[in-house]
């Protein structure tokens, strides 16, 4: 859990540049239960145990694919 933490903060901070980059002065990130619903959307856990954490966060296809991450946040906000 250790190096999980500073990992998380680096890709929410990523997440909210990048929605800031989309969105301008209207971002769609505005608070911590959108960024938890999306952090929840970008994980996957192959063996589906929850003893064992949400799994690997998989952000590399919403940066390559905006309208992937347009979906996502359509979904939660």
């Amino acid at each position: 859990t250790s190096m999980a933490t500073p990992f998380i903060a680096g890709l929410c901070a990523l997440l909210l540049a990048y929605d800031r980059m989309l969105h301008g002065s209207q971002p769609k990130l505005r608070n911590s239960h959108c960024m938890k619903d999306l952090l929840r959307k970008l994980s996957f856990n192959a063996s589906q145990d929850v003893t064992r954490g949400r799994g690997a966060a998989r952000c590399d296809d919403i940066l390559a694919i905006p309208a992937l991450f347009q979906k996502y946040l359509n979904e939660i906000v």
